[in-house]
């Protein structure tokens, strides 16, 4: 059997000691690593400051009460119902730790600068995904609008008040950030294999949970960025169990190409290095039911998007983000690059979609939204739209705090959050919307059951 050593030597290949101490260091890391359980206690908790710049309308004290209000008024006030809004709210509101057992599933996102990334407990409430922001106790009561009325109490145990609404089922157990390549299932039930070949983005959007501005010199220099061959390699040693034959898709995600050229490029040697390694029993270009996916705003015009199409692009996903083109340029531009996502205004990503959906067809044309960043009537303008144009698909995320300076880019309030959800739900089809299957050997591993 192989060691770790042996592994990244057969992944990195001898050409780049760099990459191999990286991604060694990473094969050596435990689940305790990640969560860092002798790092976190109450004092380091309570270095984290108290958001100052949130605009009014937006808070995070929502009562029990609140809550059934708002599944009642934009939901059909189901069970199922006022969980997605329980789910949402503890997104956005985070959760207080009220005793020293529930400290031990907090992740203490180790590299990050002092008091600058949240603490978080991220894995299941019943087969739901959550993540939930750690939130100090010396922020307030649940009367202070900055503060949360949510406890996480009895090491597993979610309290909203002093009422019981749900408890921790699992942790995910790895970091989002240092994850290559896993396995997820989709709603549908569709098997798809998601590739993060560029565990660090230049892109930096301010947004973004993988941004890079608050961490260390030392975080930064361990992520790798793996090339095509390097990432099947990966594969191949990581995931030595999947069943090629089961994928219907191939996501490419988090990649900040320096290139359309260079997109293009990956792609085709990932497409032909899996064909390789699964002895053809993945082939989007022979098999109808398999497709490559990738997000990227560097595929504008008809030209490009036929070459991408050629090479096994079936799907096309548009990060759009955000519609306000003064927020776009704020938070999605880096200097060092010439083609920044937000250089691109609004109408001219309007006309991409419309070229992508006359090349990829409707059907497969995939905006990507994040709730909260828009204001109200923003967004309802820019669904209206994306439906406009034809698409029938959409993926939308809630925007969540990571980082303390992120508060004052939310722009929406929770039932204005909702009230945006329930029109996707009720306009579009759902695009990417994984589950959590514990009877399924190829997508627990990042689970651990409690």
């Amino acid at each position: 059997m192989m060691n770790n050593t042996d592994i990244v030597k057969y992944i990195i290949g001898d050409d780049n000691n760099t990459q191999y101490n990286k991604l060694l260091s990473q094969f050596n890391d435990t689940i305790d690593n990640y969560q860092g359980l002798s790092s976190v206690n109450f004092g380091s908790i309570s270095k984290f400051e108290k958001p100052k710049n949130v605009i009014p309308s937006v808070r995070f004290n929502y009562s029990l009460d609140e809550l059934n209000e708002i599944c009642n008024k934009y939901l059909d006030g189901s069970e199922k119902a006022f969980n997605t809004v329980l789910y949402l709210a503890l997104s956005l509101c985070g959760v207080k730790i009220s005793d020293e057992d529930s400290l031990l599933y907090v992740k203490s996102f180790i590299g990050y600068k002092e008091g600058r990334r949240f603490f978080r407990v991220s894995g299941t409430i019943g087969s739901k995904r959550l993540t939930m922001r750690i939130v100090p106790s010396a922020w307030g009561e649940g009367d202070d609008s900055t503060s949360t009325r949510f406890a996480l109490r009895n090491t597993t145990d979610v309290y909203l008040d002093d009422i019981n609404v749900g408890q921790i089922t699992s942790l995910f157990t790895a970091s989002s950030l240092k994850n290559l390549a896993y396995v997820t299932k989709h709603a549908s039930g569709e098997y798809n294999l998601n590739l993060n070949p560029y565990q660090f983005c230049n892109q930096n959007c301010l947004f973004c949970s993988k941004g890079f501005r608050h961490m260390n010199d030392e975080l930064r220099k361990s992520l790798v960025n793996l090339s095509p061959d390097q990432i099947i390699r990966y594969i191949e040693m990581k995931l030595p169990e999947l069943n090629f034959a089961t994928l219907t898709e191939v996501i490419i995600l988090t990649g900040r190409y320096y290139s359309t050229e260079d997109l293009l490029k990956y792609v085709e040697r990932i497409v032909k290095g899996l064909n390789i390694l699964s002895k053809g029993d993945f082939d989007p270009l022979l098999n109808h039911n398999q497709r490559v996916k990738i997000s990227t705003h560097l595929l504008q015009s008809e030209d490009d998007m036929i070459r991408g199409k050629e090479l096994g692009i079936k799907r096309f996903i548009y990060p759009i983000e955000i519609f306000n083109d003064g927020l776009r340029k704020k938070y999605m531009t880096n200097d060092t690059y010439s083609e920044n996502k937000g250089d691109t205004p609004i109408s001219s990503v309007f006309e991409v979609l419309e070229r992508a959906v006359k090349i990829f067809g409707a059907d497969n044309v995939e905006p990507v939204i994040i709730v909260g960043l828009d204001s109200y009537e923003e967004t309802i303008n820019g669904l209206k739209r994306i439906k406009q144009l034809g698409v029938n698909m959409l993926t939308y995320s809630v925007f969540r705090v990571y980082d303390c300076d992120q508060f004052e880019m939310y722009k929406l309030s929770l039932d204005e959050i909702v009230s945006i959800i329930s029109i996707i739900e009720n306009t579009f089809s759902n695009g990417y919307k994984q589950i959590i299957d514990f009877d399924d050997k190829q997508i627990n591993k990042l689970y651990r059951k409690l």
